[in-house]
């Protein structure tokens, strides 16, 4: 970045939420009944990237974006059916992994496939009969409690079109009240238990799978911390 006449500042760490994740719904009654949809987007910090970044005019923005993360797609990668990834082969941030991992192609895919593991297993559950039955259940238990949603994501949307325009705690009251539901339901049809035997059984089909690219990525991130040692100077 230096080279192409601009400042580079490394991005500060971000703290984890501590909150859980609930792929497919929230099955944890009590965890619904204190956070409803839970802590909503935190802010970032201001930092130096960002105050440098905002003090570059628009054209010095563009070449900033240009000279960092080059343009095209020359890396792609297939996750399922209409979900492909792409990214540059160009730019600072292509030349730095290619310089780290050797072949940047091969890292691309096996890091993106590794990153979105548990997509291709979520994929693959939805499509499940088992799941689809156990959620048709789901859906009928949450209608008996009020809401006409399909499946936890239509819940969400049912209740932002009911609240829309209306005060923040009433807001959160109803979601949290929503969130309530949903859990119950979970826990009162066979969804949670359906789940706890369809997940497990996909995630072993897709590592297995995806076995060769997990294998790759460790060796050739193993390979690179040697490369990253000497770059930040830790001879």
């Amino acid at each position: 970045m230096a080279a192409a006449g601009f400042k580079y500042f490394e991005k500060p760490v971000v703290a984890e939420s501590g909150q859980p994740d609930f792929p497919y719904v929230v099955d944890d009654v009590a965890w619904a009944r204190a956070n409803g949809y839970g802590a909503g987007p935190v802010a970032p910090a201001v930092d130096p990237a960002g105050r440098y970044f905002a003090g570059l005019s628009r054209e010095q923005q563009d070449a900033w974006r240009l000279a960092l993360v080059g343009s095209g797609r020359q890396l792609s990668v297939e996750l399922g059916p209409g979900r492909r990834l792409s990214a540059s082969s160009t730019g600072c941030i292509a030349s730095a992994r290619r310089t780290l991992y050797g072949d940047l192609a091969r890292w691309f895919k096996a890091r993106r496939l590794t990153d979105n593991l548990g997509l291709l297993v979520q994929d693959r559950v939805r499509r499940d009969p088992r799941y689809l039955a156990a959620m048709a259940e789901w859906a009928g238990c949450v209608k008996g409690r009020g809401y006409d949603a399909d499946d936890p994501g239509e819940l969400r949307e049912v209740v932002a079109a009911r609240n829309e325009g209306l005060a923040a705690p009433v807001v959160r009251a109803a979601e949290v009240s929503a969130t309530v539901a949903e859990a119950m339901c979970a826990q009162s049809t066979s969804l949670v238990r359906t789940l706890r035997e369809v997940e497990p059984e996909y995630r072993a089909a897709v590592t297995a799978e995806r076995w060769s690219e997990l294998v790759g990525l460790n060796g050739l991130e193993q390979d690179a911390v040697p490369r990253a040692n000497v770059a930040l100077g830790n001879r």
